[in-house]
């Protein structure tokens, strides 16, 4: 298979599934090492925008990207759908531990998690 420079999301997405398949099967040692660049590269390239985007839109995005529904969600963090939704509409905030749990489940950078971000104060929940 060819590989190129990573342009986009979508592209980035699908060389890490590629990769995670090479490594899992042991496949090819060199396309594991190009993929690993190659991630890399787009990883330095896009990061700090990343990091500046806000949590909730960071999972929605992720979300989005990787056609996840609410129920989904729940079943990572081991909630109930109804948090899901207070979170996504930011009536409640991300705990740490969870924000951690999602990072850590999608190979980010905690930083983009915990980062703190605006809740709708009345009607958050404590």
């Amino acid at each position: 298979m060819k590989y190129t420079i990573i342009r986009n999301s979508k592209q980035y997405y699908k060389y890490a599934e590629i990769l995670e398949k090479l490594v899992t099967e042991k496949g090819d040692r060199d396309d594991i090492d190009l993929l690993t660049l190659l991630i890399e590269d787009y990883d330095r390239r896009t990061g700090p925008a990343e990091i500046e985007m806000d949590p909730i839109d960071m999972i929605k995005f992720i979300m989005e990207e990787n056609r996840m529904k609410d129920k989904d969600l729940a079943e990572i963090l081991g909630v109930g759908r109804s948090y899901i939704s207070l979170l996504l509409s930011r009536k409640r905030r991300l705990p740490l531990d969870k924000a951690i749990k999602l990072a850590t489940h999608w190979k980010l950078d905690q930083a983009v998690l915990t980062r703190p971000y605006q809740v709708k104060r009345d009607l958050e929940m404590a």
